[in-house]
C-alpha cells in the first residue's frame, strides 16, 4: 500500500469523528518551557500531556502575547524589529497570516578530554500561516552536518541514524549530514473536535519523558483527531506510519504502523487522570505494507481487538495522572503494561514477560518569591524487554529508534532540572542518573536494546534491571542563553556538559563546552 494511499485514507477518515489535537497542543521546545513556565504551568493537562510537533503555536492568542510581551521597544527600524522582535517575513490581512523565520543550529564546542572539536551547521527555515479561524499549517525544511560529542558519534556510526532526526547521511569520517522536513496542516472541525494531518511528532505525557510515545525519535506521517468537552474530557487518537529498521544495503525500508488512544479525564479541578493503548504491527516478509484497517477504529479497544483477529501484533496499555495541589506543585505519573500474568507477576521470579514501566515526577513553579524559578525530579523505571517484540518490525521503535524512552528498556533513571528566567536570560541546570545494563552479545538479548527479539532472551526467569554488561552514566549539562527574538525563539547559547560513564567498572569521562546560535522550535535530545 503506498504512502499515497495511506495518505489518502487517513484524510477521508478525517471527515468523520476519528481521532484528537486542540489548538494549543503542540511539542514546545524545552527552552522555551523553561521561558514561560508559569504560562504553561497554568494550562490544563489537555496542552501538556498531549502534544504534536507542530509550531503553529507561535500564531495562539496564549503565546502571541507572551511573546509581544517580550518585544523590546527601542528597536522600532526595519532591520532592527526583524533581528530583535518580529518574524523576518510576515504579511497578514482580515482572514489570514504568514509568517517566514530562518532556522539555524550552528554551534562550536571542544571536547575537553580528547582535546576534539564538535559543531553543528544546520540552517533552514519554517513556515507558519493561519487561514480564517479553522486552518493553521506549518512547513519546516533543515539540512546541515555535525561533528557531534564522541558518545553521539559512536551512537550515529552504530545505528546509522541521527538521534531524533532519523538516517544520516555519512560525508566524510567525520562529517554527518542530514537532510530533514516535517509539516502539516490542522483543522478545527468544530468546537469539540479537531484534526491534524502532518510529517512530524507526537508526545504523551508530562514528564520530561514519556513512556508511551515521546518526540525524541525521527519524523513520521500521522493522522490524528482530539475531541475535547471544554477542560473535563480530552480524548486522542493517532494513526502513525513509522518506518523499521535498514537492512543492511537495503534501499527500500518495510513500513510499520501504530495506533494509539489516549483519554483524560478532569475528576476535579487539581486531579486527571488519564487511561491509554497503543499496538504497533507490520506486514510479514512477503509483504512491503499491510495496514490494519481495524486498528484505525479510534473507539474499539485495541488488546480484545487484536486478540479477535488473532494477531501477533505488539499491545501496550496503561493509566497516569496530574494533581496540581497547589498553584506552584504538579505531581505527576504514567504507568503502562505490555505482557501480564497474575501467577508470573507475584510469584517473585522475575519472569522476562514482567513488563512494565513507571514514572513519578513533580514540578515546582510560580514561586512568591521567585516567579520565573522552575524545577522538575522525575524518576524513571523500564523493566527488561519492556518495549520488545518478536521483530523490530513489531517493537515500539521507529528508524532504529526507540518510540518512548530514548535508552530503549533495561533502566532506572532520576532527573534533576532547575532554571531560572530574568527578562531575556535563562538559565538551566540538568542532571540525569541511569543505571542500566548493555547487551552483552550479537546473538542473546537482555532486554535493553528494544530492536532484538525476545525470542533471543538469555533467560526464562531472574530477570532484573541492569543485568548484561553493567552500566552507569552520569550526564550534567549547565547552559545559560539569551532570547534574541522571541517571534522565532532564536537564542544565543553557551554552555558545558559533562558525561561520566561507568562501564562494567570501568570509568569513561566526556567533557566539552559549547557556543552557538539556536532557533528553539524542535527538541534534539542528547542526554541519554
Amino acid at each position: 500500500m503506498t504512502n499515497k494511499f495511506f495518505a489518502c485514507l487517513l484524510t477521508s477518515c478525517f471527515l468523520f469523528p476519528v481521532l484528537w489535537a486542540q489548538s494549543q497542543e503542540r511539542i514546545i521546545n524545552r527552552n522555551i518551557q523553561y521561558f514561560f513556565s508559569d504560562y504553561f504551568g497554568k494550562l490544563d493537562t489537555a496542552f501538556t500531556s498531549t502534544k504534536n510537533s507542530s509550531t503553529c503555536f507561535f500564531l495562539d492568542s496564549g503565546m502571541s502575547m507572551l511573546i509581544d510581551e517580550q518585544k523590546l521597544p527601542k528597536y522600532k527600524s526595519w532591520v532592527g524589529s526583524r533581528l530583535f522582535n518580529d518574524s523576518w517575513f510576515k504579511m497578514s490581512g482580515k482572514n489570514y497570516e504568514l509568517s517566514l523565520d530562518p532556522y539555524f543550529d550552528l554551534s562550536l564546542g571542544h571536547e575537553t578530554t580528547i582535546g576534539q572539536q564538535i559543531w553543528s551547521n544546520k540552517r533552514g527555515f519554517y513556515f507558519n500561516g493561519r487561514f480564517g479561524s479553522k486552518i493553521k499549517v506549518h512547513s519546516y525544511l533543515q539540512e546541515g552536518p555535525i561533528k557531534p560529542e564522541p558518545f553521539i558519534n559512536d551512537y550515529i556510526l552504530n545505528n546509522g541514524t541521527r538521534p531524533g532526526e532519523g538516517p544520516a547521511k555519512f560525508e566524510g569520517p567525520e562529517v554527518i549530514g542530514k537532510y530533514l522536513s516535517f509539516g502539516g496542516i490542522e483543522y478545527k472541525a468544530s468546537k469539540f473536535v479537531d484534526l491534524t494531518f502532518a510529517h512530524g511528532k507526537n508526545f504523551l505525557g508530562d514528564g520530561y519523558r514519556s513512556l508511551v510515545l515521546s518526540d525524541i525519535g525521527a519524523n513520521y506521517l500521522f493522522g490524528r483527531i482530539d475531541f475535547h468537552l471544554g477542560k473535563k474530557v480530552n480524548y486522542t487518537a493517532i494513526v502513525a506510519e513509522f518506518v523499521d529498521e535498514v537492512p543492511t544495503g537495503a534501499r527500500v525500508r518495510r513500513k510499520k504502523y501504530g495506533s494509539y488512544h489516549y483519554l483524560d479525564v478532569a475528576l476535579s479541578k487539581n486531579f486527571h487522570l488519564s487511561v491509554y493503548e497503543a499496538v504497533i504491527w507490520g506486514g510479514d516478509s512477503a509483504s512491503r505494507n499491510t495496514l490494519e484497517f481495524n486498528y484505525l477504529n479510534p473507539f474499539a479497544v485495541m488488546r480484545p481487538l487484536e486478540f479477535d483477529l488473532g494477531s501477533p501484533d505488539n499491545v501496550l496499555i496503561g493509566t497516569g495522572f496530574k494533581y496540581t495541589p497547589t498553584k506552584s506543585v504538579t505531581l505527576y505519573s504514567q504507568l503502562l503494561l505490555t505482557e501480564f500474568k497474575y501467577s508470573e507477576f507475584f510469584g517473585g521470579n522475575d519472569w522476562w514477560a514482567n513488563k512494565y514501566a513507571l514514572q513519578g515526577g513533580a514540578k515546582f513553579h510560580n514561586f512568591k518569591f521567585a516567579k520565573n524559578l522552575f524545577f522538575q525530579l522525575e524518576y524513571n523505571h523500564i523493566r527488561p524487554f519492556t518495549y520488545n517484540h518478536w521483530s523490530s518490525l513489531t517493537s515500539f521503535s521507529n528508524a532504529r529508534q526507540p518510540l518512548a524512552h530514548p535508552g530503549g528498556s533495561n533502566l532506572q533513571e532520576a532527573i534533576l532540572i532547575a532554571n531560572y528566567r530574568f527578562k531575556r536570560w535563562n538559565m538551566n541546570f540538568k542532571s540525569i542518573y541511569k543505571k542500566s545494563g548493555l547487551e552483552n552479545s550479537d546473538s542473546t538479548s537482555v532486554g535493553s536494546d528494544v530492536l532484538r527479539s525476545y525470542y533471543d532472551r538469555e533467560s526464562e526467569y531472574g530477570n532484573v534491571i541492569g543485568q548484561g554488561i553493567p552500566y552507569q552514566q552520569f550526564h550534567n549539562t549547565l547552559s545559560i542563553s539569551y532570547l534574541i527574538n522571541p517571534s522565532n525563539m532564536m537564542f544565543l547559547e553557551a554552555g558545558v556538559v559533562n558525561r561520566h560513564q561507568i562501564i562494567d567498572g570501568d570509568a569513561l569521562q566526556q567533557n566539552y563546552f559549547f557556543f552557538g546560535l539556536k532557533t528553539t522550535i524542535s527538541n534534539i535530545y542528547y542526554d541519554f
